[in-house]
């Protein structure tokens, strides 16, 4: 009897070892380093994800803010360039300086005749310390007398057309009127000349034209209707070439 239900002892051990052959702590230890590892790894991935998405929205924000700030520089500088020499567009009604001269022949002469200028016509101011410069353009080997010069031709390739306009402070303005008919040069440009040249005092000023002949005649006469009520003494045209 005691044989018997040791055998029976024996069997059910052997069926309770067998059956706890993988123990729950077991299972529980795996199934919980694969959630570990899953759940690492989503952060991981997750910070991963955002640290792109940080560097692309920083890339893009950065991109962008240096875009407008380069536009909104660019506007500045533009506004900036186009503010440093204004054009008045109003005529003068008198001239006192190389400024007065520069407009009074931009906006008071040229209004007039516009149809027979070059497409691109820049009118500046001469340096009378520059003495090529100044025998270049107007023939003259010294600047006795003289106040200011400005000069007025194409902006664009060489057209033989030239307006010299010459401030004088009245002590030897004959003279200098006469050096300048004597002096100028129509060939300056080399691979063109104008076909005529005329001169017209205005007061103490000289006005030295040169272009073609159609040029020549309408701007001269243009010269002197914008000079009425702006001169005392306007001259008329002597025919220099």
């Amino acid at each position: 009897m005691k044989q018997k239900l040791s055998g029976i002892l024996a069997v059910l051990l052997l069926l309770s070892l067998t059956a706890c052959g993988r123990t729950p702590s077991v299972d529980t230890a795996d199934d919980t380093e694969s959630q570990t590892e899953t759940a690492i790894g989503m952060p991981q991935q997750e910070n991963g994800s955002g640290s792109q998405n940080g560097s692309q929205n920083g890339s893009q924000n950065g991109s962008q803010n240096g875009s407008t700030a380069n536009d909104q520089n660019g506007s500045q500088n533009e506004q900036n360039n186009g503010g440093t020499d204004p054009m008045n567009p109003e005529p003068v009604d008198s001239v006192k300086s190389a400024e007065d001269a520069v407009r009074f022949i931009s906006n008071n002469l040229y209004s007039l005749c516009s149809e027979v200028l070059p497409m691109a016509v820049e009118t500046r101011a001469l340096d009378l310390s520059d003495a090529d410069a100044v025998q270049y353009n107007t023939g003259l080997a010294n600047t006795d007398g003289i106040t200011d010069i400005v000069l007025s031709e194409s902006a664009v390739g060489s057209f033989a057309y030239s307006l010299v306009y010459v401030r004088t402070d009245g002590s030897n303005t004959d003279a200098i009127h006469q050096s300048l008919q004597d002096s100028i040069d129509p060939r300056k440009w080399v691979c063109v000349e104008a076909e005529a040249v005329n001169s017209i005092r205005l007061d103490d000023d000289i006005c030295v034209v040169m272009g073609s002949a159609e040029q020549v005649d309408t701007i001269s006469a243009s010269l002197r209707q914008a000079a009425e009520g702006v001169f005392e003494q306007v001259g008329d045209p002597m025919t220099v070439l």
